[in-house]
């Protein structure tokens, strides 16, 4: 078989193994986290502050202006924003807090406000 043959039905070999790409969307986040001290000392929590990228807000916040003025007030986003909380509770916020190395249980509570 020629070269030029042989390649010719390798790479139609090869395109009939192909597999559709499958693409799974990115979030670009800034994560700040905040320990919470209680009037002891001793730390009581750990305040996250999480900022979405601009493309994920839009497709987010799509169809929430309900009153159509252009402009998201805090009623409007708070279901989002309890959704978007509640499923970071799973995953324990994406912190590990330890003391001495061992980790500490949380309380795994989600606040939007």
């Amino acid at each position: 078989m020629k070269p030029s043959l042989l390649a010719l039905v390798s790479l139609v070999a090869l395109a009939g193994l192909a597999q559709p790409a499958q693409a799974h969307p990115h979030v670009w986040i800034t994560a700040k986290a905040e320990i919470v001290y209680a009037a002891d000392g001793n730390v009581s929590g750990v305040r996250h502050h999480w900022t979405f990228d601009a493309g994920y807000s839009a497709y987010l916040t799509q169809g929430l202006d309900k009153n159509g003025d252009g402009n998201l007030t805090p009623v409007e986003l708070q279901e989002v924003a309890k959704e978007n909380a509640q499923s970071l509770v799973d995953f324990d916020y994406f912190t590990v807090l330890k003391v001495n190395g061992a980790k500490q249980a949380s309380s795994r509570r989600a606040s939007t406000g």
